[in-house]
């Protein structure tokens, strides 16, 4: 499978590196209607509430997502 890749810039907040990330399109595509979904707001990753996830929450919320999907998670930056 070769996956075509699109440039995204990421804004860390809080000392971290902002930089450039490859995106595939399907992901894109994901991306895209999140931001359809929540117009008006600067983050992914929101609460039921409208407010900003914590990055303890979305690691959590990660978590069990993949452990639905049946994937294991070896760390916070690996999923296998």
């Amino acid at each position: 499978m070769n996956a075509t890749h699109t440039p995204i810039f990421i804004t860390r907040e809080k000392g971290s590196d902002s930089g450039v990330y490859p995106l595939r399109d399907d992901e894109l595509v994901l991306l895209k209607e999140l931001r359809e979904m929540l117009p008006e707001s600067k983050y992914i990753f929101v609460s039921e509430r409208g407010e900003v996830m914590s990055t303890d929450a979305v690691r959590k919320l990660l978590g069990r997502l993949a452990a639905q999907a049946g994937l294991d998670i070896i760390s916070k930056f690996t999923v296998t």
